[in-house]
């Protein structure tokens, strides 16, 4: 026969070990946080990814007016072939690519253009291209695919190109849609731990009975 337990014996119960539950919440909040910063790193991109499909001429690039076409799909005339450049890798991106210095010039004045190079084309006879197509933007604008790239920029031109374009070739509308479905998910995971976190720090309340 199983004794039966009052109350009071309930209440002098040693409390169960909260370790796990501290660790649980740890958990789902950096990674709440983690998403969340991601998703705004990749707001630009996800605005870009909506927007018109049809590219506006801009004539050449070092005579062009870029203001009002902040963050929008442009197409440009630009000499590369004896500009400066640096070489880089994208994250998560096995391409390769090359950032030149198309206008220099001060901070805010420098126009750089970022465009892939084919693997098989990779040596020094690859001809830059001459028309180029893509997502224009600011470089502090850039997104976390592109880590290292304005280090990489400011060391090539000897001061800090945050506020300097880049027009980065070949990135259309179209070609970003999965960033669409990227930012869907990190919403969804974010509102799931939100709601993890509601239900794990909820006190049980005491039954009525």
């Amino acid at each position: 026969m199983v004794d039966e337990i009052g109350d009071g014996e309930l209440l002098d119960m040693p409390r169960p070990r909260r370790t796990m539950r501290a660790v649980t919440v740890a958990v789902m909040v950096v990674t709440a946080v983690v998403a969340s910063w991601l998703a705004w790193s990749l707001r630009a991109e996800v605005g870009y990814a909506l927007g018109s499909s049809q590219a506006a001429e801009l004539g050449d690039l070092s005579q062009a007016e870029l203001a009002a076409h902040d963050g929008h799909y442009v197409r440009l005339r630009a000499e590369l072939a004896d500009a400066p450049s640096v070489r880089y890798r994208r994250v998560g991106d096995r391409g390769i690519y090359r950032a030149a210095l198309a206008v220099p010039g001060e901070a805010g004045a420098q126009r750089w253009v970022v465009y892939g190079i084919p693997e098989t084309l990779a040596g020094p006879r690859f001809v830059p291209p001459t028309l180029v197509a893509g997502r224009l933007v600011r470089v502090a604008d850039l997104s976390v695919r592109f880590g290292g790239l304005r280090d990489a920029l400011d060391e090539l031109s000897g001061r800090s190109s945050a506020g300097a374009w880049v027009l980065v070739d070949g990135e259309d509308p179209a070609s970003l849609g999965w960033v669409l479905g990227l930012e869907a998910l990190l919403l969804t995971f974010i509102g799931f731990n939100l709601l993890s976190l509601g239900r794990v720090l909820r006190r049980i309340r005491p039954s009525d009975d």
